[in-house]
């Protein structure tokens, strides 16, 4: 049974920017937007019913593909997943895992406007606990 959590939520957008705030050169604060909210939570949903860890979605879907379907109307965006459980099945481990992975790092100081998160737990799959970030340029 998928269990959600809108607090790591929350919590995952403070924290990015968070890390843009303190990046060398600043970075404005990227705006939760609603459709990138639905997007991420339902990619991190799909990954953990059905039990994988990627940013292909069950149906073949791109993170792009579930952007635009969730509504966004934004030019391009991204994607960053992290999947853990015990000590890892936290917001703090996820930003912290992906500040110190170069492809990730960029991705969250690039030049988007628009965030959304999401999270699930499902104690039956693999990784236990799904988080998905998508990110929109407008």
């Amino acid at each position: 049974m998928p269990v959600y959590n809108s607090a790591y939520e929350a919590q995952l957008i403070v924290l990015i920017n968070h890390e843009r705030a303190i990046n060398s050169t600043p970075l404005a604060p990227l705006v939760e937007n609603s459709s990138l909210d639905t997007s991420a939570r339902a990619h991190s949903l799909d990954q953990s019913v059905n039990n994988f860890l990627s940013h292909t979605g069950s149906d073949g879907s791109s993170y792009w593909d579930r952007e635009v379907r969730a509504g966004y109307t934004g030019l391009w965006g991204g994607e960053i997943i992290y999947a853990g459980s015990g000590s890892y099945n936290n917001p703090v481990a996820a930003v912290n895992w992906w500040m110190n992975d170069q492809v990730h790092h960029d991705l969250i100081l690039a030049d988007y406007q628009d965030i959304g998160a999401g999270y699930v737990y499902c104690s039956t799959s693999t990784y236990g606990a799904y988080f998905t970030v998508d990110f929109g340029h407008r």
